[in-house]
């Protein structure tokens, strides 16, 4: 249970880079991109991040080839300087990782190892090119910034889809294909993106959004990663923006390194 345990963590860092489900939906049409579409792309904003500082709660039910663990998962974001994770079990530390743009540290408690470097490391784990930016992107519920203004507008009855086949990552041999499904406000409902080099898939939900200090927030996070047959669901709470929070790691010195 250990090992399962710690795995998870592994892939609960590394999720917000990986990618969406196999099967496309059929049922949307194309539509002919008109002045009116590109005025409507042009006045979505979805990458800004509204606030310096963000912190969350959240409990989550891991579920892992049909093994469900409850876990304990504490937050920080300093826009575009730092992430921290910290993730418990009864009380237990089972792990914590920090994340900055040039560096990733993951220290595991339970197996008394670390990784303390660039994100070579992580990008190998999970089997695709992973940053800060696309890291910090989905925890907050935002499109990537790192990648090319190639979303395709595209409407049914009920929602708006943002759709590229082919979106490329401006740094890095990276291409994914991407849908985004918006709320009537604008907040996203479901980001699934697929590698498509290694097809490895992942896709987001982010539900039930409420106004936290005049900014609509989501409340409940669902990450469904179907080659590993994991699925995470979160209930998020005790939102705080610009407060600061703790960002601190120490790596033990009797810890291994992880290869």
């Amino acid at each position: 249970m250990v090992r399962k345990i710690a795995s998870f963590f592994c892939f609960f860092l590394s999720f917000a880079l990986l990618n969406a489900q196999e099967e496309q939906k059929k049922d949307f049409v194309f539509q002919e991109t008109d002045t009116a579409a590109f005025n409507l792309l042009d006045s979505i904003d979805l990458q800004t991040i509204p606030y310096d500082w963000v912190t969350y709660q959240m409990k989550a039910a891991v579920t892992t080839s049909g093994d469900q663990k409850i876990v304990q998962i504490f937050f920080v974001n300093r826009i575009d300087s730092i992430i921290y994770l910290n993730i418990n079990l009864f009380g237990i530390e089972l792990a914590r990782a920090v994340a900055k743009p040039d560096s990733f540290i993951f220290v595991n408690k339970l197996e008394s190892t670390y990784y303390s470097g660039g994100y070579d490391w992580l990008s190998k784990k999970i089997g695709s090119a992973v940053d800060f930016y696309m890291l910090q992107s989905l925890f907050n519920a935002r499109d990537f910034t790192g990648f090319e203004d190639s979303l395709q507008f595209i409407e049914n009855e009920e929602n708006i889809h943002l759709i590229a086949p082919q979106r490329k990552h401006r740094n890095y041999d990276l291409t994914v294909m991407q849908e985004i499904i918006l709320n009537p406000d604008n907040t996203i409902r479901t980001n699934d993106i697929t590698d498509v080099k290694t097809m490895q898939s992942l896709s987001v939900e982010y539900g039930n959004y409420a106004m936290q200090a005049d900014i609509s927030f989501f409340s409940t996070l669902k990450i469904v990663l179907e080659q590993a047959e994991i699925e995470v669901r979160g209930d998020i709470k005790n939102v705080k923006f610009n407060v600061p929070g703790p960002t601190r790691i120490k790596i033990p010195e009797k810890f291994e390194p992880l290869n």
